[in-house]
């Protein structure tokens, strides 16, 4: 029986195939993480394991290739969904996990959810510095993949699942002569895709070069060179929004924890699960500064023109975020005494763009000022411009246009 399943199991979800294409990408890349560490002993458990990926794999290719998985089993004398042989795949190892496996699966779940979330929490009281995991390169990598990932925003992600469905979709043509040349679609990748990736792409590999060398002869100091990429790499990418450290951030140089304080401030994608004032807030403002350094009159990037609105929400955000930040500092310094100015201009910024870094300030507060941080984490899980605009009378549209006139700047 030929069946088009969109959905998940039983159909579950089947409006919803892009949103399932990314969370089965999110777990079998957590899975790929366990297999290829150095934790699993038991053979049953690699087996059982290398099963539910080869068959999350085989579905997640149909997905993205077709839109949907092709389901062809259908029991004769049982009424049952009709399913293929990915699925029983991962039936099948799901149903021979050992026992002892559950520490590695909770640990490999949790971890892959919370780095896609940018959450920041772990399992370990050391967070990826306890000294069980602090030179496991790979781990790092993974979470750095998912933290990515979760922090280029969900436009994005399926922006280039058209891509990818649209490339595989000639390929497949292609191979079987369904077609004699590559069709081309024009625009797939729209003007917010180009600039957050190329936006993130800039701070990923401008914070690992400075990073790295802030902390060449420091924190780095004595780790093999693979390491020290790999704690770099981690340093660049996680601050924005993502709250993992895998270095004591007491421990850091000064430049570096204002290298780290630059990027919790930047913060991810718009739409993602990351917050702080968003790659695109910060790329607008830079542009229209470069603007009128220029003298030019228009803003464009890549071709197009950005609206004037656009502009003044940027730097609307940007003075409002900074200014919230000047406020729960002056707050924060008038309830902690004994606490150096940068701490908790360090910490406001934290709570702020929710990245969940600490200088070890946080369980020292007192209760004011902890009441003071609860609030700023929450300002800046809603949006510092989305907040205020809650509170402030709209406008009514106005059929007409006052005279204009010039102010000396």
């Amino acid at each position: 029986r030929y069946v088009r399943n969109s959905g998940a199991a039983f159909s579950l979800f089947s409006t919803h195939t892009e949103l399932l294409s990314i969370g089965t990408g999110i777990l079998l890349a957590a899975g790929v993480a366990v297999l290829m560490s150095k934790k699993i002993r038991s053979g049953l458990l690699y087996t059982a394991l290398t099963m539910i990926v080869a068959g999350g794999l085989g579905n997640l290719i149909d997905r993205v290739r077709l839109g949907y998985v092709i389901d062809y089993i259908d029991p004769l004398f049982v009424k049952f969904a009709v399913f293929n042989f990915a699925d029983c795949l991962i039936t099948v190892g799901a149903g021979t996990l050992p026992g002892g496996s559950s520490q590695e699966l909770y640990y490999a779940v949790f971890h892959a959810v919370i780095g896609f979330c940018n959450a920041g929490m772990s399992t370990l009281s050391g967070n990826m510095a306890d000294p069980l995991i602090v030179h496991n390169n790979r781990l790092h990598l993974a979470v750095i993949f998912l933290v990515i990932l979760g922090g280029i925003g969900f436009p994005i992600l399926f922006n280039y699942l058209s891509l990818l469905r649209h490339q595989a979709a000639n390929g497949i043509r292609l191979l079987f002569r369904q077609q004699t040349h590559y069709i081309h679609t024009p625009h797939i990748i729209n003007l917010h895709t180009f600039v957050v990736v190329t936006a993130t792409g800039c701070l990923l590999i401008g914070g690992f070069l400075l990073f790295l060398l802030f902390e060449y002869h420091n924190s780095l100091q004595g780790l093999p060179w693979s390491e020290k990429l790999t704690q770099a790499f981690f340093g660049a990418a996680t601050p924005r929004s993502a709250g993992f450290n895998a270095t004591d951030m007491t421990a850091l140089r000064p430049p570096t924890l204002i290298l780290t304080w630059m990027l919790m401030l930047i913060g991810a994608g718009p739409v993602s699960t990351g917050s702080g004032l968003k790659v695109t807030t910060v790329t607008i403002a830079l542009l229209a500064i470069g603007h009128v350094l220029t003298g030019k009159k228009e803003l464009t990037i890549h071709g197009r023109s950005i609206a004037p609105e656009l502009v003044l929400r940027a730097f609307a955000t940007l003075m409002l975020t900074l200014g919230w930040l000047l406020v729960v500092f002056v707050g924060l310094s008038c309830t902690e005494s004994g606490v150096p100015l940068f701490n908790l201009f360090f910490e406001a910024t934290s709570a702020l763009t929710t990245a969940g870094l600490s200088m070890d300030v946080t369980p020292t507060l007192s209760t004011p000022g902890k009441a003071l941080i609860i609030l700023t984490m929450l300002i800046g899980r809603i949006g510092v411009l989305t907040f205020f605009v809650g509170f402030a009378p709209q406008a009514k549209e106005k059929h007409y246009r006052y005279p204009q006139e010039q102010l000396f700047m």
